[in-house]
Parts: structure tokens; sequence; C-alpha cells
């Protein structure tokens, strides 16, 4: 695998991770609104509508519908959180998470943040996703890690089209849409480049 290509994959996956987790209140995610707002940030992610972007950030309340989108308190139309999709019960702590924990344990991960979120939350499955690709990178290998894949492929990719469907569906901020809809483009591309075969999973969110 070219090595430029896992540059790409782990700037990609860190900026939009950070932007999913930490959203627009968060000093971690400062400096990526910011680049918004002055047009660098196509460095981190390629073919970004910018002027887009940047419309749709200068529209108002954007806090607050952040905090209905990926909060609450009311009814979340398009929760972050995989078992949600991929436990039948549609539960925040459903098999799929013990599932994640057991590979990170595997792997010897810990996901600590000063934020309390279950492990398989969209942004947070990102920056995990950018961080392998660098581990890769630091090794100078050419293939595809296995730990990479698996997270990709099984932990993933099986139901972020659902949810970035829904959170598109759903926005209530011009700017969360624009989020929902590159970043569907981008796992469709990164899909694609690494030549991945994400498993078939019964996805039982939106409920029916």
């Amino acid at each position: 695998m070219n090595l430029s290509l896992l540059n790409t994959l782990q700037n990609e996956a860190h900026a939009l991770g950070a932007l999913f987790y930490y959203g627009p209140s968060h000093e971690a995610s400062e400096g990526l609104f910011q680049a918004i707002n002055e047009g660098s940030i196509s460095e981190f992610l390629p073919n970004l509508p910018v002027n887009e972007w940047q419309a749709a950030l200068a529209e108002p309340d954007l806090h607050s519908a952040w905090q209905a989108s990926f909060y609450g308190p009311d009814f979340l139309d398009a929760p972050p959180w995989g078992s949600v999709y991929l436990d039948p019960e549609r539960v925040v702590f459903g098999v799929s998470l013990i599932e994640l924990r057991s590979f990170l344990n595997d792997l010897k991960l810990e996901l600590t943040t000063d934020m309390n979120e279950p492990e398989d939350h969209f942004g947070l499955l990102l920056l995990l996703v950018a961080q392998l690709a660098a581990e890769q990178q630091a090794n100078q290998s050419k293939e595809v890690s296995n730990p990479l894949v698996q997270l990709l492929t099984v932990h993933l990719l099986p139901w972020s089209e659902r949810y970035l469907s829904c959170l598109s569906n759903s926005a209530e901020h011009p700017f969360i849409k624009c989020l929902a809809d590159y970043s569907r483009l981008r796992l469709v591309n990164w899909q694609k480049e690494l030549n991945l075969k994400p498993i078939i999973k019964d996805l039982y969110w939106p409920i029916t």
C-alpha cells in the first residue's frame, strides 16, 4: 500500500473524527473550525466544497443544533453509536460494543478521553482509524494492517453509511448535513482505495 495513501487516510480520519467527536464547542476541534473559516481545511480533507462549508458554518445556532443532533435530550434520529444500529434491541451498550471492546483489548488499546462516550461512537472510531494508520506508517508497512482492516470492515463500515444517511436526512443545521454528506463520500472512497469488503450485518435503525 502506498504510504501517501495511508497518510491521507490518517489526516482525513483524524479531522473528521475530531469534528464528529468533539463538535464545535471543544478546544480539541477549535483549530479545525478555524481552518474551515480560513479555507485551509483542504490540506486535511481533499475535494472539500470549502465555500459551501464556510457558508453553512456561518449559519446561526450550530451549537444548539449540534446538541440536539448528537446528545438530545430529545429523541435522536441518528444516534452516533454503532450498537444502536447493530443490536436487535437498538441499545447503546449492545453486543457489538462488547465485540469492539474485545478487539481493542486484543490490541492492548484503551480509548480514554475526557468525554464519557461508549467506544463505538462514530467520531471516536474515526480517531482510532487515524491512530492505526499512523502506527502503520511508522512501521513503514506497505500492506494494510489487519487491525486497520478489521476496524473498518467489522466495526465501522457495516453501519456507518446508514448512520450518515440518517444524520444527513435529520440534520438540524446545514453544517451538520455538509459534514454527514462529505463523510459518506470519503468512507466510500476509503473502501475503494483500500479494496475493503465490509462484513454484511443486519441493521435495526431507524425504527420502521
